[in-house]
């Protein structure tokens, strides 16, 4: 991997870093921007006893769910 002053910022490459350690961490692809912009805000009031539920591969289908609820019901 290229130093951080060669290919530009180094938050780029940080950002970089963590989408691949997500996507080989996790079986679902899914966008680390959306996914821990996501999780931040459930993680205030989502019940502790089904924070499993916000692990990434359980979020995909969470929100999927969710968006097929919520196109049903339109």
């Amino acid at each position: 991997m290229a130093k951080a002053s060669q290919t530009g910022s180094g938050q780029d490459m940080h950002r970089l870093d963590a989408r691949m350690k997500l996507s080989i961490s996790s079986p679902v692809k899914i966008d680390i921007v959306s996914y821990l912009a996501d999780v931040l805000v459930r993680v205030a009031t989502h019940p502790a006893s089904r924070v499993e539920e916000l692990l990434p591969d359980r979020w995909a289908k969470l929100v999927a769910s969710e968006r097929l609820v919520e196109s049903v019901a339109q």
